[in-house]
């Protein structure tokens, strides 16, 4: 199985394009933001990506945002290329100043946002046009990966794999990316859409072209910024949660925003032993404050999450999670299973990946 849908590429001739010959286009247009930041050398990339798409019918902004360098020189060159190109040069205020600086001035009937260190496949903008106009929907989740897990299960999306309708967008002016805040301004941004809508699709087959380098702001994560970030994620959520009633009817999608999000992080970056203490006792409080740890929410979740939200202390889950990993690897080294083949019932052990059979009468 393909884990994701994104290719991560850092070799210049693996991001060559060539124009597409494919012209497609339709009534519907979409406007592609791109916020600039301290990305130079792979911008000329991002945007050649987007102006080459098949799909024509287009409107592109560029929102340079205060970026050091040869940024704007860029970014005239390219005005004067395409007229499909819009270009706002602001002070630097952050990407989710500059991708909502972005959307307000975007015509376009649907609204997708691309970093400027990434590409797009050439049918990626075609492809989700084709979802929306098949599926009428108020949002699309993009990739092959983003799309395995049900909607409800979903919690929040990276930027580049989400694109909304600007009818949406109008209806809750209040739905923006989260001012002076990253990472997480888009998860927050992707979780309150889909809370307010069940209209949703995905599109699996479009691929986008995140290139992975250093320079990226994941890179640049602290502990420390996360923990003093993540008491203010839970508290825009309660914010957003109580002024559009959500609380019983999202409980689901709240505790799969918790798994993708505050628990990624959890799972996934170096804390200290104390740093975890305080970030599973500030996530518990969370959780036993807003009662998302009914069993039938949890089941749904896999054994890791469910070990993690049914823990009532840190240092219980930490046993359970030492004896999960040990009998991972037990079951790794040595496992009997049944099977049954042409009618004869076999026991099957596996002993360090050597399957051993074991035919037994029926």
């Amino acid at each position: 199985m393909q884990i994701r849908e994104v290719s991560l590429v850092d070799n210049k001739n693996q991001l060559f394009q060539p124009k597409p010959k494919l012209k497609e286009t339709g009534d519907k247009k979409f406007s592609i933001i791109v916020p600039i930041y301290n990305t130079e050398k792979y911008l000329p990339e991002c945007i050649e990506s987007v102006i080459n798409q098949s799909y024509q019918n287009l409107e592109i902004i560029l929102v340079n945002d205060g970026s050091p360098g040869n940024a704007d020189e860029i970014c005239r060159k390219y005005v004067q290329i395409d007229s499909r190109i819009k270009y706002i040069k602001q002070e630097n205020q952050g990407v989710a100043i500059a991708r909502n600086n972005g959307m307000a001035v975007a015509f376009g009937d649907y609204i997708f946002c691309a970093d400027s260190d990434d590409m797009l496949e050439s049918r990626f903008i075609a492809k989700v046009n084709a979802v929306f106009e098949k599926q009428s929907c108020d949002c699309v989740v993009i990739g092959e990966s983003f799309c395995e897990e049900p909607i409800e299960l979903m919690g929040a999306r990276p930027t580049w794999a989400f694109a909304v309708t600007r009818k949406f967008l109008e209806k809750y002016p209040d739905v923006r990316f989260q001012e002076h805040m990253q990472p997480c301004e888009d998860g927050l941004f992707t979780h309150k859409i889909m809370a307010l809508t069940d209209s949703i699709a995905c599109c699996k087959s479009a691929v986008y072209i995140y290139r992975k380098h250093f320079e990226s702001s994941e890179h640049r994560l602290t502990t420390k910024k996360i923990l003093k970030d993540i008491p203010k994620w839970f508290e825009i959520l309660e914010e957003f949660y109580t002024k559009y009633d959500l609380w019983d009817k999202k409980k689901l999608h709240l505790l799969a925003f918790i798994h993708n999000e505050p628990y990624g992080r959890y799972n996934n970056m170096s804390f200290s032993i104390s740093e975890h203490k305080y970030l599973f006792d500030l996530i518990h409080k969370f959780i036993r404050k807003h009662k998302l740890n009914d069993i039938k929410f949890v089941k749904r979740f896999h054994s890791s999450f469910r070990s993690f939200v049914m823990s009532d202390y840190y240092f219980s889950y930490k046993i359970k999670r030492h004896v999960m990993v040990m009998l991972g690897l037990f079951k790794y080294v040595f496992s009997i299973r049944n099977e049954r083949r042409n009618g004869a019932k076999r026991k099957v052990v596996t002993l360090f990946g050597i399957k051993l059979k074991l035919k037994k009468k029926v």
